[in-house]
């Protein structure tokens, strides 16, 4: 499975995204409200975010079988070698003290480093617990965003020149734009692009192939 571009075509269903300023790239399209069967991105997408208060039930397998899916596709798609990339996860909405904490994406990249030679690090976490976009609906401040982030001064020494951004599904943009706002504080020489397992698709958009990164 190859990389897509945030293109043109697509890039009005992601407000917060700039074109010209912003790379952002999606394996899948998710259609958000349509169910599991909907489509293979509702599949994997929808058990990817299983909460974490099922782990212990039967469905939770599934969790568990997305991570390992999406961990495929990377190793598959993606050319990332160490010292030229590192991956960093978007950090979830919940504090790591949160009982419902889902380190997904760090899972996900772990997985993929088992698979693949690469760099990734787990650098961003949130201050303040809230409530995930997926649920809330709730417009996103890029600004409040940011300032609820933070960011692992140790973790974050000696990064590659290129960081990609880790996350699930890219919706308005505005957490990945919170998130490259911080790094690029920290670090403003950094090149700062976001990956994604899908899109949420708002109309048919045509995807273009973007290969191997």
């Amino acid at each position: 499975m190859q990389l897509n571009t945030i293109d043109e075509l697509v890039i009005k269903d992601h407000r917060h995204l700039e074109s010209g300023i912003d790379s952002c790239y999606y394996f899948m399209e998710y259609t958000a409200q349509a169910g599991f069967s909907h489509s293979k991105a509702n599949d994997i997408i929808q058990n990817l975010k299983k909460p974490v208060s099922r782990k212990g039930k039967d469905e939770y397998r599934w969790k568990i079988w997305a991570m390992e899916k999406i961990a495929g596709i990377f190793a598959t798609s993606l050319q990332v070698p160490p010292g030229v990339w590192t991956l960093v996860p978007m950090p979830p909405s919940k504090t790591r003290q949160h009982p419902d904490y889902d380190d997904r994406m760090w899972q996900v990249l772990q997985k993929f480093q088992q698979l693949q030679a690469c760099d990734v690090r787990d650098i961003l976490s949130c201050v303040n617990d809230r409530d995930a976009a997926h649920i809330s609906g709730a417009r996103r401040d890029i600004a409040a965003l940011q300032a609820n982030l933070r960011i692992d001064v140790t973790g974050s020494q000696n990064l590659a020149p290129n960081v990609a951004l880790v996350d699930d599904v890219l919706s308005t943009g505005a957490q990945f734009k919170a998130a490259k706002n911080l790094l690029l504080q920290q670090h403003p020489h950094l090149n700062v692009i976001g990956i994604f397992v899908a899109r949420r698709s708002l109309v048919e958009g045509a995807k273009l192939s973007f290969g191997n990164l």
